[in-house]
């Protein structure tokens, strides 16, 4: 199960308290506004007579934020991908180029979806590492948004050369894989370039995600090491 931090809960209780309340509609009748002792009196009185409905409230609002967490970890459009596109096993997969685990886990990968031809791994750009990565994975999102069919390629060569991933050898990355330098560089400095990354980044924290490689299936986080063996054919997986 996914476990994400509810951040959120105070200011939902409030604005939920205060719809509900019958002195919080005559408030907004009166001719003076109420100040903010007084929604915080109402607001505490109303909770100490009803304790069950901060009960109510959290897990509503935890079952509404999971909700949302696995669509953003599964079925955000955005992100690219290996497999299959249509794949109904879905994984998701937070990394970072210089993570040298996430090398070993990009083999660990490719020997998950030759095993499963229903897979397919989302991948999320989480660049923990510092500026060099940070520099490669904005380099990464801006290929992906002008030529998605060139991602699995640009993917496969970040991993399989050595050195440290920067901002230049990702450039030569795309560059060879076929990517125009011009279109790339103008992606790069686009706002929904970064503006990618900064959702990702809040999703990961959001699930706790403190290190790289981390995979996610419908039943929560998982290390590389599990890769193959969580993600086989079910037919395989039951016998």
């Amino acid at each position: 199960m996914l476990h994400i931090r509810n951040q959120f809960l105070p200011a939902a209780l409030a604005a939920f308290v205060l719809t509900a309340l019958p002195g919080a509609a005559h408030a907004q009748e009166a001719a003076e506004p109420m100040t903010r002792t007084e929604v915080e009196t109402i607001v505490r009185d109303y909770l100490l007579n009803n304790p069950d409905i901060l009960v109510e409230m959290s897990r509503a609002l935890s079952e509404k934020q999971r909700a949302q967490a696995q669509t953003d970890l599964f079925g955000n459009p955005n992100d690219p991908f290996l497999g299959n596109p249509e794949g109904t096993m879905v994984v998701a997969e937070f990394f970072d180029y210089n993570c040298g685990y996430c090398r070993k886990a990009f083999s660990e990968a490719q020997k998950a979806i030759d095993s499963n031809p229903d897979l397919k791994i989302v991948l999320k750009e989480y660049p923990i590492l510092g500026p060099d990565s940070l520099a490669a994975h904005i380099v990464a999102v801006a290929l992906n948004r002008i030529a998605p069919e060139k991602y699995s390629e640009f993917h496969s060569k970040m991993f399989s050369t050595e050195g440290r991933a920067t901002e230049d050898k990702a450039v030569e990355m795309a560059v060879e894989v076929g990517v125009d330098e011009a279109a790339l560089r103008a992606a790069m400095a686009e706002d929904e370039t970064r503006e990618q990354l900064e959702d990702t980044e809040k999703l990961g924290l959001g699930l706790q995600v403190n290190g790289t490689p981390t995979y996610f299936d419908e039943n929560g986080p998982f290390g590389f090491d599990q890769l193959v063996s969580r993600t086989l054919p079910k037919d395989a997986s039951d016998g």
